[in-house]
């Protein structure tokens, strides 16, 4: 079985030799990996998708290099640039050099990051706008939920999304900030150490669970709320949580803005899987949905679908005219579309797939993700064969080493390193 790329990935040569060459991936997705050995690796990435590629070398006499590119990655037949470290090229959307500014651009990665978004969504013309300003010496200008929103629906054309009031509530990581300060001082090595002991951080990465609180401190410290000391040091106020929680709220005065579905509704009707419409219909609930505009659009594609579904013998209905589904649609319908792709995957790879059942305990290597309409899957594979479970984000750093879980009515519960089960 190859466990290479699939194609046309764009591949990009890390290497770490502390205080000599450091390359590193500031954020991004990445769709394979290779350890080539303790100092050099090769990192892949889908078509499409956005990277930070950050690059720091010395000599004898100083910094030879400083540079930081955000990158798209290309699809087949598109033109490109070409960078050193990556094969192809890309799509450079920010290149800075010197490390001055390569320090204002990881800012503007931070501030993306202080409001909950990861870097890796943002609109490209955003980045694009921060390179121009950078580029000049001048700040770009702050990149807002607002924007964020358009962008997802610009880039969501034909996806269904849900556009509802932004969260206000109290963040875990505040609680948390909150709880591991002593005597009003935050340590991130404190908090290491308690996730360490605790064993409870999704897939194993303790330092990137860390980080993740020191960059929402770096985002609260710009907001005036936390001050830092030093390195290891943050002081934090008495009322921390609720002035964090009143800073989100006088942000976020936008909409939030949640993919419900990457199929349109026309995609829809005719899907082999478990799709967003056969979940209202199995909760018809239709107080929702407006009678005109897209509400009416959903109504007239629900119709279609339960008509779909009694053509395949799935839903019957009756002379009352109310309709029945078979029992456990959304699981038969999720299984069959597993099974269906499971078995063109097998062809292509010439290993056979196994689908796995519920209660079963699934371990393998974790070697990309299939997007279905019942939603994202993760390949699992063994040395002869392999599985589809249900993917989460928590398992995206686990890519092309070994996992376990257990299968748990349409879920997965992680056991990963030394943890205990983590449901997702």
């Amino acid at each position: 079985m190859s466990d290479g790329p699939a194609p046309f990935t764009t591949l990009v040569e890390l290497t770490f030799d502390k205080r000599k060459v450091e390359h590193w991936i500031r954020f991004g997705r990445k769709s394979y990996e290779q350890i080539i050995d303790r100092r050099r690796s090769v990192i892949g990435f889908a078509p499409e998708s956005i990277f930070a590629f950050v690059r720091w070398a010395a000599g004898d006499h100083g910094t030879i290099i400083s540079r930081i590119d955000i990158v798209r990655a290309i699809s087949r037949g598109e033109p490109f640039q070409t960078l050193p470290f990556v094969r192809p090229g890309g799509d450079i959307l920010l290149r800075l050099d010197g490390w001055p500014k390569v320090q204002r651009a990881l800012a503007v990665v931070d501030a993306v990051e202080g409001l909950g978004l990861d870097p890796a969504d943002v609109s490209p013309d955003y980045w694009r706008h921060a390179h121009n300003r950078l580029a000049a010496n001048l700040e770009p200008n702050a990149y807002t939920p607002e924007r964020h929103a358009a962008w997802i629906g610009r880039r969501r054309i034909g996806s269904v999304v849900e556009i509802g009031p932004a969260e206000t509530a109290s963040r875990p990581s505040d609680r948390s900030i909150a709880v591991i300060a002593e005597d009003g001082i935050y340590r991130p090595s404190r908090h290491l150490e308690q996730a360490k002991f605790e064993g409870r951080v999704p897939g194993g990465d303790y330092e990137g669970y860390v980080d993740a609180h020191v960059r929402r401190l770096e985002a609260l410290r710009r907001g005036g709320i936390v001050e830092r000391i030093d390195a290891d040091q943050w002081r934090i106020p008495q009322d921390f949580e609720g002035r964090a929680a009143a800073y989100d709220a006088g942000r976020n005065r936008q909409a939030s803005v949640r993919v419900l579905s990457v199929l349109d509704l026309e995609k829809q009707i005719g899907a082999d899987g478990a799709t967003w419409l056969d979940r209202r219909l199995v909760s018809p609930d239709a107080s929702d949905l407006a009678s005109a505009g897209f509400g009416q659009q959903v109504r007239e594609a629900m119709d279609q679908r339960r008509d779909h579904h009694i053509e395949h013998g799935d839903a019957a209905l009756r002379p009352d005219g109310r309709t029945f589904y078979r029992r456990n649609l959304l699981a038969t319908l999720r299984e069959r579309e597993v099974a269906s792709v499971g078995a063109e995957i097998a062809a292509s790879k010439a290993v056979p797939f196994r689908a796995a059942t519920d209660g079963e305990t699934v371990s393998g290597k974790f070697t990309g993700t299939v997007q279905l309409a019942s939603g994202k899957f993760a390949i699992v594979e063994k040395a002869h064969e392999f599985t589809l479970v249900p993917w989460r984000p928590v398992i995206d750093r686990q890519l092309g080493r070994e996992v376990m879980g257990v299968v748990q009515g349409g879920a997965v519960s992680w056991q990963m390193g030394r943890h205990r089960g983590i449901s997702l």
